[in-house]
């Protein structure tokens, strides 16, 4: 068992070895391809370079910088092909538009991707504040047709200079004030919404009150009426002999108003009579 563990551990280090020379060699001869001779413009440099990759090996080989003046530079693809293979990358953007402020929070809004299909991705990342405006043919999002980056294309251009920060930031400051007052009229809508809403139940409620009146399951005039004195309670019993006016009932018996209290009948002996529930409720906001 040792002997057969031992066989296995050689024959991987034999395997792992020529993979990583197979693999030395292919770099190698990527990185030793001539890229075509471009004339750049010595300027000096208005700050380090700002980009990064997860994949760094890759910007010396296939990309070089084009500083136009102490505030822009261009970021230019040279050319990078094999026997069989053109490396060349194609640019997936997730940004509103081709041009854009950077103010130094990265977002899906304003990334850029370089992918090579053989080589891998490259994230630009870029040092605030500036102005990245796209060159080079993109694609919107990963789904669309990819457009592969012909030789000394240049991609991207980066601009510095204080008229393009200002222009970026009153951009940003318009777009800013667009989405408050879109927020704003969203939630003033929401606002209007609720208080139609209440308004409706209001008038319903009003309706459904108005109609309990109507049919004698409410009498708001016992609200707002002056309590009844006791002298009164019992002239009124005595005259009416402790029964409904109506039926002669005994039980559940109710004074009641001959001419309403919300229509203006007074509370007195005169106007008051013995009823029982069932005859009050028939009575509801009648005369009589």
């Amino acid at each position: 068992m040792t002997l057969l563990i031992l066989l296995a551990l050689l024959v991987f280090i034999i395997w792992q070895s020529f993979y990583n020379y197979n693999r030395y060699r292919k770099l190698k001869r990527i990185s030793n391809i001539p890229p075509k001779q471009v004339n750049k413009v010595e300027t000096p440099s208005h700050t380090s370079l700002p980009i990064t990759s997860n994949k760094k090996d890759l910007i010396p080989i296939m990309f070089d910088w084009i500083e136009i003046n102490q505030y822009k530079k261009i970021l230019r693809y040279k050319s990078l092909r094999s026997k069989d293979i053109n490396y060349a990358p194609y640019i997936i953007w997730s940004c509103k538009e081709s041009e854009f402020y950077y103010y130094g929070q990265i977002s899906y809004e304003n990334r850029i991707s370089i992918i090579s299909q053989f080589l891998g991705e490259i994230v630009i990342h870029y040092e605030p504040p500036c102005v990245i405006k796209i060159i080079a043919p993109h694609s919107s999002n990963i789904f669309a047709p990819k457009i592969q980056i012909q030789d000394n294309t240049d991609i991207l251009e980066i601009d510095y200079s204080p008229e393009a920060i200002k222009r970026g930031q009153d951009k940003m400051r318009e777009e800013f004030r667009k989405e408050r007052e879109r927020e704003e009229a969203i939630k003033l809508n929401e606002i209007k919404t609720k208080l139609l809403e209440k308004k409706k139940k209001r008038e319903l409620e009003k309706r459904a009150l108005q109609e309990l009146i109507d049919e004698g399951e409410l009498f708001p005039e016992a609200n707002k009426r002056p309590p009844i004195p006791k002298d009164v309670v019992d002239a009124v019993w005595n005259r009416d002999g402790g029964k409904c006016v109506y039926c002669g009932s005994n039980e559940n018996l109710h004074l009641d108003h001959i001419i309403p209290f919300s229509k203006g009948g007074d509370t007195s002996v005169e106007n008051l009579q013995l009823l029982c529930q069932k005859c009050n409720l028939e009575k509801s906001n009648k005369i009589g």
